[in-house]
């Protein structure tokens, strides 16, 4: 399945190196590339490849992983629309958290989504997940309303949280 960027916008091909085999890459080039290794074998309590591939259906999505022998262990999936950028999917793999990864990935997505012209970035978070919204709340973002029954398998109310970019 060949992944398409449906606007001039997107992340600028990343060959960072984080650590000594720690890459960034942006989603689309690495899912288009020959690493297809990356499927949900590798990670634990992710979203699917495939919920990752419907993600990038919608346009304007961006996305940025991080990959450690070419697999997948970290992802940010958003869309920027306007003067808002909206975070659709953040997760790092239990194996690699508490490493600031995630902390990484949340940055490079809010210095895309200001250098694309947005101005307020929005995501949700399940209200259980502590260690995430203490993340947001790190980087500026706050609670705008709890979402009652927004997720399911399990049900779960979710707070959205937005932060001024």
């Amino acid at each position: 399945m060949e992944l398409t960027q449906k606007k001039a916008n997107k992340p600028p091909s990343y060959n960072l190196t984080l650590n000594n085999s720690i890459i960034c890459y942006d989603l689309r080039e690495f899912f288009n590339s020959s690493k297809k290794v990356a499927n949900e074998k590798y990670i634990d309590n992710l979203s699917s490849i495939d919920d990752l591939y419907a993600f990038f259906s919608e346009p304007d999505t961006c996305g940025l992983g991080l990959i450690d022998n070419e697999r997948l262990i970290a992802y940010v999936i958003f869309n920027t629309c306007g003067k808002n950028s909206n975070i659709q999917s953040i997760a790092v793999d239990s194996r690699y958290r508490r490493r600031g990864f995630g902390q990484q990935l949340l940055c490079q997505a809010l210095d895309f989504s200001f250098n694309a012209g947005c101005r307020i970035c929005i995501l949700r978070v399940r209200v259980s997940n502590h260690v995430a919204i203490a993340l947001y709340e790190k980087h500026n973002f706050s609670i705008k309303k709890k979402m009652y029954g927004y997720y399911e398998n399990p049900s779960e109310d979710a707070f959205e949280m937005i932060c001024y970019i």
